[in-house]
């Protein structure tokens, strides 16, 4: 049987998170391995090649603060590498903002597929919704935004009244997808609609 796309996302989210704690577990390790071996193999340059790490660390911390974006993300990466560096500068070079701006800005869009449902019958509307914003998809939440912008802007049109359920769940996907790129993009959350206006010329007004 197959598992519910909302289900699916979700797993593999938790399995991802489980991994990027592994991972840095095995950095922590890798950290203190390496003061142990500093400190007993090249112990009369250990003061150097630490120095130097933590000038590094330094650096790296002074540039992501002077980095445009939310102060909370910068706090939450210049602790860890001024303090645990090795761990801190392998993980920032993995996830750091730099490395995630780039990997979405390489991705296109050329199309928003709306998320249509497939009843208009109340109850079932709401579990469609409901499964979107809760998914945590960032496509589905667009293409959500999409149809209930459309579907507003059709009923303006023609002099009907805009379904609040509509506008509702439009609030809601709005909230989780810019909140979802904020982090991603390391930009704040005021700045997301814009960049995706720049991005994205077909994004629904």
């Amino acid at each position: 049987m197959k598992k519910p796309r909302g289900l699916q996302q979700k797993g593999e989210r938790r399995i991802a998170a489980a991994l990027r704690i592994a991972l840095a577990a095995a950095l922590l390790a890798v950290q203190v391995l390496f003061v142990v071996l500093t400190t007993r193999y090249l112990k009369d340059h250990f003061a150097l090649i630490y120095g130097a790490l933590e000038a590094i660390a330094l650096i790296t911390a002074l540039y992501i603060y002077n980095k445009p974006g939310d102060l909370s993300y910068r706090v939450a990466w210049i602790i860890p590498i001024l303090f645990v560096p090795v761990v801190g500068l392998i993980l920032y070079l993995l996830w750091g903002g730099d490395t995630q701006r780039k990997r979405l800005q390489r991705q296109t869009v050329p199309k928003l597929p709306p998320e249509e449902p497939e009843s208009r019958s109340m109850r079932l509307l709401k579990e469609f919704y409901q499964q979107i914003v809760t998914s945590y998809d960032c496509r589905r939440m667009a293409g959500l935004i999409r149809s209930a912008v459309r579907r507003r802007k059709h009923a303006l049109r023609t002099g009907r009244k805009v379904s609040q359920m509509d506008e509702r769940y439009l609030r809601r996907a709005e909230d989780a997808l810019y909140g979802e790129l904020a982090a991603a993009l390391d930009l704040p959350e005021e700045e997301v609609l814009p960049y995706i206006r720049r991005t994205c010329p077909q994004w629904p007004e």
